[in-house]
C-alpha cells in the first residue's frame, strides 16, 4: 500500500529531489556561463600594455590559460577612491610601491602620503625617489619633495597654529582639541575644551606656537596680557575675567594632558617651527611623505597627535581646494590607516571620502581587515565600501573572506554554486603573496582573482646607487625640514622675543587668579 502510494505521488507530482537536482544544474549552468563571460568582459576592458597614459595594475589569465596585463588610464585610476586590505606580508604595500612608481614617472600627479609604519614611506624613498631622480623630470621632483618625519634627524616645519587660508580660527583650534583628545584616547570634557580652545584660537590669532598654552595656563597674568592684542572681544572678555574663575582642577588637568606628549624635545621643536607646510601647495605639485613610524619608545601618543592634527589639516586642504579643469588630480595614500584613527578622525575620513572626488582628489585607504576600522567607528566600514570605487582584497581571514567571496566569480566547471563559493573563502583565506582580488565597482564584470606588478627590486637598488651624494641628502631632508640646531636657535629667539614683551608690558592680572592658581605666586 505504501509503494503504492509513492508510485502515485511520483505520477502525479514528479520527483523532487531529480526535480531539485535538475534546477541546480541548470542555475550552476547559467552561472558558470555568466563567470566566462566576466572573464572575457574584464581582459577586453581592461587588458593593455604599457604606455604612457595607462598605469599597469598586474597580471589577469584569460579563459585559455595565458596571462595578459591589465589596467586603467591615469585618469580613470585616480578618478575613484580605493581601499586595500590583507594579511601583514600579502603583498599590499608592494603593489602600492608599483602604483607609486608609475603614477610619479608620469610627473603630472601630486601625491601625498601618510604612512604610519613607515614600511612604505621607507622603500619610496630609498629606492623609488632616487631612481626617479636621475630620469626626465627628476629635478622638479627634487624642487617639490616635501618630507615630513616629526621623530626624524631633520625636523618638519609643522607649526600648527599657522593661521589657514579661508579656514576659521574656531575650526581650526577645535582641530586642535579633537587631535588631543585622540591622542590621549579620552574625553577632556567640556571645562577644558572651553579652556584649551579659547587659548588655542589666541594662539594662532598671534602666530604664537602651541607651546605657549602650557605657559598661558601656568601664568594667567601672561595670557591676561597677551589677550589684549586680540581683534576678539570676546576673547580678551574671558581672559579678563573668565579665565580667572576656571576650576583649578579642571585647568590642572590639561596641562597635564599638555604636558604626556609635549615633554618630547622633537614635537616641542616642530610646533615652533617658523611656518607649517602647505598642503594646499602639495595638492598642486610633487610629492609629500608624511613618515609617523617608528616614534620614541613612550611616544605613541605624539604619533596620534600629529596624525590627528595633519590629518584635519590634509582635509580641510582637500575641501577648500579650487579646482579648475586644468587643475591635476591629485593623490593621497593612508598606509596601515587603523593606526591614525580615533573617533574625530574617522568622521572626517568618512567626510572626506564623501566629498573629494569633487575636488579632483582620490583616497586610498590601506590596512589589514575591515575589523580595524569597524572598531573605531563601524559606519567607516559601510562609507568605504559605498565611495571606493576599487578594492583590492589581498589574503584575508575568514570573517572577511566571507564577505568578499560574493564578488568573486565562480570558477568553471563546479557542478554546484554553493559548494564553489565555500571553496573560494577557503582559497581567499590561503591566497599566496601578490596575488588580490580585483573589484573594479560599476564594471561591466565582477572581481577578478589577479596577481600584482613584481617589481624588480634589484634595478631600483642599482639606478638609486648611481644618484650623486649631494642629490641624495637632498632627497633625504625634502625641502621642509629644518636641521635641528637652525630649529633650536629660531625657537630660542622667539621665545626670547615673547619674554621681552612680557618685561616690556605691565601685567594685568584676572580676577581670583592667584587665589586660584597659588603655585605660580
Amino acid at each position: 500500500m505504501t509503494h503504492g502510494w509513492q508510485l502515485l505521488r511520483r505520477l502525479l507530482r514528479g520527483d523532487e529531489t531529480e526535480r531539485a537536482r535538475t534546477w541546480q544544474a541548470q542555475a550552476a549552468a547559467q552561472a558558470f556561463a555568466r563567470d566566462h563571460d566576466d572573464v572575457r568582459r574584464f581582459k577586453q576592458a581592461m587588458a593593455c600594455e604599457p604606455g604612457p597614459d595607462r598605469i599597469l595594475l598586474g597580471r589577469g589569465r584569460g579563459l585559455d590559460g595565458v596571462p595578459f596585463w591589465f589596467g586603467m588610464s591615469f585618469e580613470d585610476f585616480l578618478s575613484k577612491h580605493r581601499w586595500t586590505t590583507g594579511a601583514t606580508g600579502s603583498g599590499k604595500s608592494f603593489f602600492t610601491l608599483a602604483c607609486l612608481l608609475q603614477v610619479l614617472y608620469a610627473a603630472r600627479f601630486p601625491v601625498i602620503l601618510v604612512d604610519l609604519k613607515s614600511e612604505l614611506s621607507g622603500l619610496l624613498l630609498e629606492l623609488v625617489v632616487p631612481a626617479l631622480l636621475r630620469g626626465r623630470g627628476g629635478e622638479e621632483l627634487l624642487r617639490n619633495l616635501r618630507i615630513i618625519r616629526p621623530f626624524g634627524r631633520e625636523l618638519p616645519m609643522l607649526r600648527v597654529t599657522e593661521p589657514e587660508p579661508g579656514v576659521p580660527r574656531a575650526i581650526q583650534a577645535f582641530n586642535l582639541a579633537s587631535a588631543l583628545e585622540d591622542a590621549l584616547a579620552d574625553d577632556l570634557g567640556s571645562r577644558m575644551t572651553r579652556v584649551f580652545l579659547r587659548l588655542s584660537s589666541l594662539a594662532i590669532e598671534l602666530g604664537y606656537p602651541l607651546t605657549v598654552i602650557q605657559r598661558w595656563l601656568e601664568s594667567p597674568e601672561a595670557f591676561a596680557r597677551d589677550a589684549r592684542r586680540s581683534a576678539d572681544a570676546t576673547v580678551r572678555e574671558y581672559a579678563r575675567s573668565g579665565f580667572g574663575r576656571e576650576s583649578r582642577p579642571a585647568v590642572d588637568a590639561l596641562l597635564a594632558r599638555l604636558d604626556s606628549f609635549l615633554f618630547l624635545d622633537e614635537v616641542k621643536l616642530a610646533l615652533s617651527a617658523p611656518r607649517c607646510v602647505s598642503f594646499a601647495e602639495a595638492l598642486e605639485s610633487g610629492l609629500t611623505v608624511v613618515d609617523l613610524g617608528s616614534p620614541p619608545a613612550g611616544a605613541e601618543r605624539a604619533q596620534r597627535f600629529w596624525a590627528g592634527i595633519l590629518t584635519g589639516r590634509i582635509t580641510r586642504a582637500i575641501l577648500s581646494r579650487p579646482v579648475t579643469e586644468e587643475s591635476p588630480r591629485a593623490w593621497v595614500i593612508y598606509e596601515e590607516v587603523q593606526e591614525a584613527l580615533g573617533g574625530g578622525q574617522a568622521e572626517q575620513f568618512a567626510r572626506l571620502l564623501a566629498l573629494a572626488r569633487h575636488k579632483r582628489t582620490s583616497v586610498n585607504l590601506i590596512n589589514q581587515q575591515p575589523a580595524q576600522l569597524a572598531a573605531v567607528d563601524p559606519t567607516l566600514v559601510r562609507v568605504l565600501r559605498t565611495n571606493a570605487g576599487i578594492e583590492c582584497a589581498f589574503r584575508a581571514n575568514l570573517e572577511d573572506a566571507k564577505t568578499l567571496v560574493h564578488a568573486l566569480p565562480v570558477p568553471p566547471g563546479q557542478r554546484s554554486v554553493g559548494e564553489a563559493r565555500l571553496g573560494m573563502v577557503a582559497e581567499l583565506t590561503q591566497m599566496p603573496d601578490r596575488e588580490l582580488l580585483f573589484w573594479l565597482k560599476q564594471a561591466p564584470f565582477r572581481a577578478q582573482r589577479v596577481r600584482s606588478p613584481r617589481l624588480d627590486l634589484d634595478c631600483l637598488r642599482r639606478a638609486a646607487s648611481e644618484v650623486g651624494a649631494e642629490t641624495r641628502e637632498a632627497a633625504r631632508r625634502g625641502t621642509v625640514s629644518m636641521d635641528r640646531g637652525e630649529l633650536e636657535a629660531f625657537a630660542a629667539a622667539e621665545w626670547e622675543r615673547i619674554g621681552m614683551n612680557r618685561e616690556t608690558e605691565p601685567p594685568v592680572v584676572a580676577p581670583n587668579a592667584r587665589r586660584r592658581h597659588p603655585r605660580l605666586g
